[in-house]
């Protein structure tokens, strides 16, 4: 009883100072034009002509624009967008916590939930960010929940036909999942299929066949039924962005290890790489230390599950196996991708979290059950991660994280200024445009510019577009907002016609008597990197 104090406390003090700066906290989130784009594709997309070509981002988060076509006659859909991601990740983390509970009892349970659930300024964006790798997190933690509901059942979930509907509706989600984004692969599907079929190794029985064939016949169905639905969004023109993903160079190695660690202690706000020393410093340093010793115990977990791989297990101890082998797999299968592949990069953790979700699911199964003193230290390096979690909440550290992107101040100053001039749509920075959208709920419509050699100076965006955005409206003024940060300078435009010039803080917009798209280049023509 004692233990779960400090974590109840901490948790309600996490809970109030969330709930007291929720609405700021939500803004400063969706300033990021990253997570932005999606709502702003959502709302815009229905208005794009018949043929315009939607290119959405490296992955194509299919899931995310369904959810949005289907939910936007929603008087507050605006709200939906913005918090249903949200709420899905902590109802995945719900589903883990549960999962935990079955394998290794309810102690455990309540520490995953405890830890995951109260993120910081790292991970409480990307629990937001559905584009962003946030709904893929889900979908591991739903294929974690339904093997774990498969090895308790004995294979079989209720009747045939109740068994077959469920193996089929997770089957759908899945391939939802694997449309929407190729990580799904390596940190859900792979763990799901290597999970389920050990079972047979520790069940030769009927039941271990029937999880088998089970957990098979999903992955079957969820690879099927993706290839099925991009052909479905392709055919209406919605593709992902071009990416080529290469394999890391020899001497990148090492440095792609090191990349690994630090992103995912950034994840549980452990990132004290060139801090100056003082309090927050140390307790940052006190978090990493925490995730440290996480990884240390969890890697025991997977060392003592490798030792016992042909041994007969007791019927008590099979979910707790299958849910140790999948997040093991998810966590090592994932870390390895990260580290051999080009994608490895400060900051990565949005390709980590099913990593960091499986470090935590270990540590905690690794020290249920375990003395009174190794679970009183569990819950003191839980709560100093925690602790990091409302230090950055009460030092408001999403909000500063979002001062270089547009506020509010100057959208509700654009959205009167176009208005006033009669001004409907205009460009920007990438970083700038899709935030400034949203923000005047789609009143002035800002669409993406990338600088570059075209004679215009400017060219089309690569991704997270439309390709009606860039053709010329014949008779219709425009505008570009500069942004010194971010860009276009006075010095990149190079376009006649200028008629207006006027300065808001330290954006520019300049009034064109004419559509600037008439002078964009084409992106791939003139080379322009979005990167």
């Amino acid at each position: 009883m004692l233990l779960a104090l400090p974590p109840a406390a901490l948790f309600l003090v996490w809970l109030g100072l969330l709930l007291a700066s929720f609405g700021a906290t939500v803004n400063a989130i969706y300033s990021n034009a990253d997570i932005v784009s999606a709502p702003f594709i959502g709302e815009l997309f229905p208005r794009a002509p018949d043929g315009a070509v939607t290119t959405l981002g490296f992955l194509p988060w299919y899931s995310t624009l369904w959810f949005e076509l289907a939910t936007r006659w929603v008087p507050f859909h605006r709200v939906l967008w913005e918090v249903g991601p949200w709420l899905a990740s902590i109802a995945g983390i719900a589903l883990v916590a549960w999962s935990t509970a079955k394998a290794a009892g309810r102690w455990a349970g309540c520490l995953v939930a405890f830890v995951l659930v109260c993120a910081g300024d790292r991970l409480l964006p990307i629990q937001f960010a559905s584009d962003l790798h946030g709904a893929t997190v889900v979908y591991v933690c739903v294929l974690d929940a339904f093997l774990v509901l498969l090895v308790l059942d004995a294979g079989r979930i209720g009747s045939m036909p109740v068994h077959g509907c469920s193996c089929l509706l997770v089957a759908a989600l899945a391939a939802a999942g694997l449309a929407s984004d190729d990580l799904f692969y390596l940190a859900g599907l792979v763990p799901f299929v290597v999970a389920g079929l050990t079972q047979l190794v520790w069940q030769p029985t009927a039941a271990g066949r029937r999880i088998a064939l089970s957990v098979v016949a999903i992955a079957a169905l969820a690879i099927a039924g993706s290839r099925v639905a991009v052909a479905a969004m392709e055919g209406v023109h919605v593709y992902a962005a071009s990416n080529t993903v290469r394999f890391a160079a020899w001497d990148d190695l090492v440095r792609n290890v090191l990349r690994l660690f630090q992103s995912l202690a950034e994840l549980f706000n452990g990132d004290f790489g060139g801090a100056a020393i003082g309090a927050r410093s140390v307790l940052t340093f006190a978090c990493a230390v925490a995730f440290i010793c996480a990884v240390a115990v969890a890697g025991k977990i997977v060392r003592d599950q490798l030792h016992r791989l042909h041994a007969s297990r007791p019927p008590t101890a099979l979910v707790r196996e299958a849910h140790v082998v999948f997040w093991a797999t998810a966590a090592l299968v994932t870390s390895a991708a990260f580290v051999f592949s080009s994608f490895a990069e400060i900051s990565g953790g949005r390709y980590l979290v099913a990593v960091g979700y499986g470090i935590v699911v270990l540590a905690a199964v690794g020290v249920a059950g375990r003395g009174y003193a190794t679970r009183a230290a569990a819950v003191m390096a839980a709560s100093l991660v925690v602790i990091g979690s409302v230090v950055a909440l009460a030092a408001g550290d999403i909000r500063g994280n979002s001062g270089h992107y547009p506020q509010q101040d100057f959208a509700r100053f654009l959205s009167t200024f176009a208005q006033s001039e009669g001004l409907e749509h205009g460009y920007a920075s990438y970083w700038v445009a899709a935030a400034l959208t949203w923000e005047t709920r789609t009143r002035v419509e800002v669409y993406p510019v990338l600088t570059c050699s075209a004679p215009g100076g400017l060219c089309t965006y690569p991704l997270h577009e439309i390709s009606s955005w860039y053709t010329p409206r014949l008779g219709a003024r425009s505008f570009v907002v500069l942004d010194p940060r971010y860009g276009p300078t006075s010095g990149d435009l190079h376009l006649a016609g200028s008629q207006r010039t006027l300065t808001y803080g330290r954006y520019t917009i300049v009034v064109y008597d004419h559509d600037v798209a008439a002078n964009l280049g084409d992106w791939r023509r003139y080379g322009a990197d979005a990167s």
